[in-house]
């Protein structure tokens, strides 16, 4: 599940929406999962929850497994949840989430709202990249421009979260389909006030 944020509220709404379509009901989130080619990543997550404590602008809820990236000088905010692993039935159940393709999801998944400017993809790019190197982590990106499951790769993510922010029920084209009119500015025109 996804969790919309919205950092002038300072909380977390209790709006739930699936990290996967559902008809009829607009994603309002843009997600991607980690992955591991070994069953021990899942039990890192004090690890990851540690590499985020030592990240400029992120706060660390350990009670709840979140980590949010706000940056006050540029606006830009997402979040990574990290989900401990559960033993269920003698086994962790990353076990019984391994694919045919031999990766195993760790328990992190990064979320990013619809309806922002191309530059929140800019500075997530970064974070997702500091992330995938130090654990050597590949992404599941399931998006219609995503590299799927594969090595992070920031020029694909960004096309990808553009793309969707764009024309995907929660981006630009889906609000206008429903007769909405987001606010925006030329992509020029943000990127140099957030340079």
């Amino acid at each position: 599940m996804c969790i919309s944020f919205n950092p002038s509220l300072t909380r977390w709404h209790s709006l739930r929406v699936p990290a996967i379509p559902r008809r009829g009901a607009p994603d309002v989130s843009f997600c991607l999962t980690f992955l591991w080619p070994h069953r021990m990543a899942c039990l890192l997550s004090d690890a990851y929850l540690r590499h985020f404590e030592g990240r400029a602008n992120y706060s660390v809820d350990r009670g709840l497994g979140h980590a949010v990236y706000f940056n006050e000088d540029t606006g830009v905010h997402f979040r990574f949840d990290i989900r401990p692993a559960e033993l269920r039935e003698g086994r962790w159940d990353h076990e019984l989430a391994q694919s045919a393709d031999g990766l195993y999801p760790v328990g992190v998944t990064f979320t990013m709202d619809y309806q922002r400017p191309h530059f929140f993809a800019l500075e997530a790019a970064r974070e997702i990249a500091v992330l995938t190197e130090s654990f050597g982590l590949l992404v599941d990106d399931p998006h219609s421009a995503g590299v799927g499951r594969d090595l992070f790769d920031p020029d694909a993510f960004i096309r990808s979260w553009n793309l969707e922010n764009r024309y995907g029920e929660g981006g630009v084209i889906g609000w206008r389909a429903r007769g909405l009119r987001p606010a925006s500015l030329p992509r020029k025109r943000l990127e140099s006030i957030w340079q």
